[in-house]
């Protein structure tokens, strides 16, 4: 997945698509395209709201989260590069995953891309 991040100030928003967005994956793709938005905030960590975009996929055996509080840590790594990690852990019943069972998408995790 591909994402354009933006900021101004202690504001940031963005958009995030799936790189083959003409497959529609019900088992790991139902979230192709994205955005967020949210703040900075001088504890590293970012807060906001994502919601999916689309496209649509097929019927589903539950209702799909468009819409979810967002919570992200700021890291560094060893070269002092930027990391966003959404502060939740995978399979872990919450906003982002109202079913761990049949839909729970993994944590976001965002690192640039030259």
């Amino acid at each position: 997945m591909t994402w354009w991040l933006f900021t101004q100030g202690d504001c940031v928003w963005g958009a995030g698509q799936v790189d083959d967005v003409g497959t529609i994956d019900v088992a790991g793709n139902a979230h192709q395209v994205q955005s967020l938005v949210g703040h900075i905030n001088s504890d590293f960590t970012m807060s906001g709201e994502i919601l999916w975009l689309g496209p649509s996929p097929p019927a589903l055996p539950y209702e799909l989260v468009r819409y979810s509080p967002l919570e992200m840590l700021i890291d560094f790594d060893a070269a002092g590069a930027t990391i966003l990690r959404e502060s939740r852990e995978g399979g872990v019943h919450g906003p982002r995953c109202p079913d761990p069972q049949s839909y729970c998408p993994p944590p976001l995790v965002l690192e640039r891309a030259d």
